[in-house]
This record gives structure tokens, sequence and C-alpha cells, in this order.
């Protein structure tokens, strides 16, 4: 692996190349690491990622660090993947949009599994080895355009790694599924981060992808009603980073402030979701290593069991009754939508797509007030009886594998690891008498 080193006028610029990747196959690209000269080596740094080339953030935070005005950090500029040409002459594949534009979780395990890993192998020219905290609240991420997306995008899909973000000129306009952030927003419980938003008055409109000013637009309201620590400015000017560059030593200083603390959840105007838990209530870690493909299922004595991949099982995860019993949902494997059933005679009859989720559900279960509960990889995906998502309870590890109702706990497997969480309704049992159906609206 070759190394390139530049000497800076305040703190040290290397760079490593990274191939091979497991995320994104076959793919090349160079990570830029910026160290300010505080750091010492003895106590890990916090981390700043920006995505494309580090532009002009060493040169601010160096200032900002030196005046005390922000914590130590480590900043790492991700330049998106190319795929070469065999004889490496001419790239055949950009792959920035499938990477940055995503709004999965692939880039957040790239980050963790791939480039954080690789950056803690590496040393400073006058040879200090690379420590970076764990810590969410001590690492930030900062991107424009697609890389403002994915600067977002990262820490919303895992607020475990990330908790501060700056998006500049952010494209969050149908390319991939972008545009569908400020529904998601509104449905999901808050989550712990502090952002804010960057655009241009004047930014991009396409007669295809619409205009990227409305989008940013959308995304302050949403934000802002789902209670986040939330800033931004809109400024005069088309598609580009200047404003946003400009603003930096403003912005890096409003996303540190507070720090060490950890960043707050805030409390979402979302009646539903603030019918279903308390702002009080958390995920409890109950049990780790559980292995890849194991079941829950509710055990009928007011706990859970887990059955493990390989078991037989006696039910059908994908499958749940309605309390009363009077219809069911069946979740179409690889699929966003759900079936309803009237239940007729002891049999399933009338049946249609009725619940559209965000994304396939892996495990459904009703609630005792008859709303459909899924684990899906946007989180438990919470359904009315009009087959609506209304709420998203997400876990912070990630994609939600399996759940299971034990009265008013809801258990749920994620990131190999099994969580519990009170919740204010209980699970749905055959016993349960049928709830009171809410009006079409």
């Amino acid at each position: 692996m070759s190394l390139i080193f530049t000497l800076l006028l305040a703190g040290s610029l290397f760079s490593f190349e990274m191939k091979d990747s497991r995320i994104y196959p076959g793919t090349e690209r160079t990570i830029s690491v910026w160290v300010p000269d505080e750091y010492n080596a003895e106590e890990p740094a916090c981390l700043m990622v920006r995505f494309d080339r580090l532009g002009n953030l060493p040169k601010v935070a160096a200032a900002l660090i030196a005046n005390g005005e922000i914590p130590v950090c480590i900043a790492i500029g991700i330049e998106p993947g190319k795929i070469y040409s065999e004889d490496h002459k001419k790239v055949i594949r950009y792959n920035r949009s499938n990477e940055f534009d995503r709004t999965d979780g692939r880039m957040a395990t790239f980050l963790e599994t791939e480039v954080l890993p690789e950056l803690r192998r590496q040393r400073t020219p006058d040879g200090r080895p690379i420590l970076i905290s764990e810590k969410a609240s001590d690492r930030a991420t900062i991107g424009a355009s697609s890389g403002g997306i994915a600067a977002f995008n990262a820490a919303w899909e895992r607020p475990d790694l990330f908790s501060r973000v700056y998006s500049m000129i952010g494209t969050f306009v149908p390319f991939r599924y972008g545009d569908q952030f400020p529904g998601i927003i509104r449905k999901t419980e808050p989550k712990r981060l502090r952002i804010f938003l960057q655009d241009n008055k004047d930014d991009t409109w396409n007669p295809i992808f619409g205009s990227w000013y409305d989008a940013n637009v959308l995304m302050l309201k949403a934000l802002q009603f789902a209670g986040y620590e939330l800033d931004f400015q809109w400024d005069e000017g088309r598609h580009s980073a200047k404003n946003g560059n400009d603003i930096m030593a403003y912005v890096l200083k409003w996303l540190w402030e507070g720090w060490p603390d950890v960043v707050e959840k805030g409390i979402s105007g979302n009646k539903s979701l603030n019918g279903i838990v308390s702002p009080d209530s958390e995920w409890k870690l109950e049990q780790e290593n559980i292995a890849p493909g194991t079941i829950l299922k509710s055990d009928g004595d007011g706990g859970v069991k887990l059955l493990p991949a390989k078991k037989k099982r006696y039910f059908n995860p994908l499958e749940a009754t309605y309390p009363g019993g009077a219809h069911c949902a069946v979740a179409k494997e690889g699929s966003c939508w759900i079936d309803n059933y009237i239940i007729r005679e002891g049999k399933k009859k009338w049946g249609q797509e009725f619940y559209c989720l965000h994304s396939p559900a892996r495990q459904i279960a009703f609630d005792e007030k008859g709303y459909l509960y899924c684990a899906t990889d946007k989180g438990i995906q919470i359904c009315d009886h009009n087959g609506r998502v209304r709420v998203i309870l997400g876990i912070d590890a990630g994609p939600v594998e399996s759940i299971a109702f034990a009265g008013r706990k809801l258990y749920a497997i994620s990131g190999g690891r099994l969580w519990s969480r009170e919740l204010l309704v209980a699970g749905a049992t055959p016993s349960s008498p049928e709830p009171k159906r809410e009006r079409q609206g």
C-alpha cells in the first residue's frame, strides 16, 4: 500500500489507497487524512469524515482547534470508488452516485468495517499512531451535493457511529430514493443527531429530478417537525459548495457546541409515535452474539424464544393474526407490500395488497390496538388500520431482523444482538379482543 505525505503549515496531511473492497467490489479510491498539530497520540481524537476530498476543512479546523473552539479532530476525505480498465488507463465505472446517493446502510458499513479499521493502522509522517474515539458524539460527517446526502445518510443509518452532520447543497432528490427522506423522518423516532443544512436558493432544477432547493426545504421542515437539534442557512447562488465552504468555521463551531456532552434526542410532533413509546424509554441490550438467522417467537408465558435458523419452525414469521381473529396479514418475502386476508370459517378470503412499507418485512406482529409492527432494514415500521406506515422505531445498530412481543415489552434482533423495550401498548395474543377500528382518512 502506497502512502503519500504532505506537510502543512498547521498539521499533517497524508493519504492511502484502498482496493478490493468487500462492500464495493472492484473499486479503488484514495483516502486523505489530516491530523492537527495538537493531536498527541495518547488520547483518542474526535473524527470528521468528509465525502469527496477534504477541501478547506483542514485549514478551517486547524484555526478552530488552535483557538480551543472545537475539540482535537482528525479529518478524513472519502473519495468515491472507481473501477478501471484492465490496463488501468481509463475508468470504466464511476461509483460516486451508487455510493453517495444510496439511502441504505451500505456506506456506513463501509466506513465502519473497512475505512476506519484501515485508518487505525496508519501513522502520521512523524510516526504517531492514529487513535479515533469510538463515541458517536465525537464524530461528524460532512459533504456537498451527493456527498451531502451521504453525510446525512451515514449518520441517519448508524447514529451509534456518527452524531453530527453538515450537509451542503444535499441531493435529496429521486436519484436513489433520497426524496423519501422527509416522509421517513416524520415517521421515525428522533435519533441522537445534530444537523446543519445549507443550500443555495437557485440550486439545480432538473425536469426529471426536480428542485434541489425545494428538496432541502422539505428536509428542514421534516427535521423541525421531528424535534432535531438543527440549524440551516439558505444562500444566493446555484449548485456550488462555495457558500457552504465559506461558512465552514461557523458551522463547525455550531456542530461541536456542547461537546463532550452526548447529543440528545428531540421530541417529535408525531402523535402516533408518542402513543406507542414514552420519550424517556430506551432500547435495552439483553444479549450479544445472536447467531445469524435467529428468529424470535412469543412463548405465551410473558417471554420470548430464540429459534435457531436451522431448527424447524412451527410458525410463519411473515404472518400475523389481527386481535380478535377477524383477519390476518401475510408479508410477501422481498416485497414492500403485505397482504390482508379476511378470515371466514377458519379460511383466508379476499386477500389484497394492503399494508405498504418503505422496505420489505422480515417478521410481523400486531399490537393490542391492531397496529402492525414490521421488522425491516429501516427499523420497526408500524402500520395503522388502513395499512399506512405512521411510526418507525429505529435501533442504532442498524436493520432489524426479527421482533416479538412479551406483554408490553417488545424484543428485537439487530446488529447480532437482542434488544428489548417497554412500550405503552401490549402485543396481541390469541385472546386479545378486537380493537375499535380507526376511520378512513
